[in-house]
């Protein structure tokens, strides 16, 4: 059964929509919602002995991707304040946003050196690889 045409307009109107938003271009005009779905950057969260992968929208804010998904990432404030939510980069730093002021301030140069980051910091821009530490997470 095809769909009403004010069914097809809105359903457009939404593609074009999440097009823009995201500012994807390519020489001829915006991604179709197909295109976007297939380029969406990875993300694998290892904490303790569970994995778990999902895919994301370029810029999204890794702890808020987490929550949504009930992982049981660990947090607080969610401003890097607290540093609850200190998580290890294994792949992919740079595919990650740069280092804000907190995580500069919160996680000492060794941490750093080591891939520490916090992932209410974090915006993923590519495919990643992330594990958590609860020890150190706490």
């Amino acid at each position: 059964m095809e769909p009403e045409p004010e069914q097809q307009r809105i359903g457009y109107q939404i593609d074009r929509a999440i097009a823009v938003c995201h500012h994807r271009t390519r020489g001829d005009g915006f991604l179709s919602w197909e295109e976007e779905l297939e380029e969406l950057p990875r993300v694998k969260i290892e904490l303790a002995d569970q994995s778990y992968e999902f895919e994301v929208y370029d810029g999204a804010n890794l702890l808020l991707e987490a929550a949504s998904r009930s992982i049981p990432l660990p947090f607080q404030c969610t401003t890097g304040r607290c540093g609850t939510c200190r998580v290890h980069v294994q792949e992919g730093m740079e595919n990650l946003s740069d280092y804000t002021d907190s995580e500069l301030y919160r996680l000492g140069d060794e941490e750093l050196v080591q891939g520490g980051r916090l992932a209410c910091q974090l915006f993923v821009y590519g495919d990643v690889r992330i594990s958590v530490n609860s020890e150190k997470s706490e």
